[in-house]
């Protein structure tokens, strides 16, 4: 039985937007691509511990651990600048600033 992360994005103004992080125990596991935009600051110090941690990354949804990266990719603001990596349970998830 894999634990699966379903997720909503709920909108509260112009600028803010809730995350609504649902969990459940499924037989059916499919990897879902999860996206989390974060200020520079906080976004080089997210992949910092991606690359100390030895977790492999890559700079597209295509190419998720060929140790490139950041990419460019387009996003909900325009392009912005990102990494793809997999959690534990093989979901993907990626982080990006704009």
């Amino acid at each position: 039985m894999t634990v699966v992360l379903d997720h909503t994005i709920v909108p509260v103004n112009d600028s803010l937007n809730l995350l609504n992080l649902d969990f459940r125990q499924d037989e059916d596991f499919r990897s879902i691509h999860y996206a989390f935009a974060m200020e520079p600051d906080e976004f080089e110090d997210a992949f910092q511990r991606v690359k100390d941690a030895k977790i492999p990354y890559g700079d597209s949804p295509f190419a998720q651990d060929n140790m490139q990266g950041p990419g460019i990719s387009p996003g909900a603001r325009g392009d912005s600048k990102g990494v793809y990596f997999k959690d534990p349970s093989g979901h993907l998830l990626e982080i990006k600033t704009y």
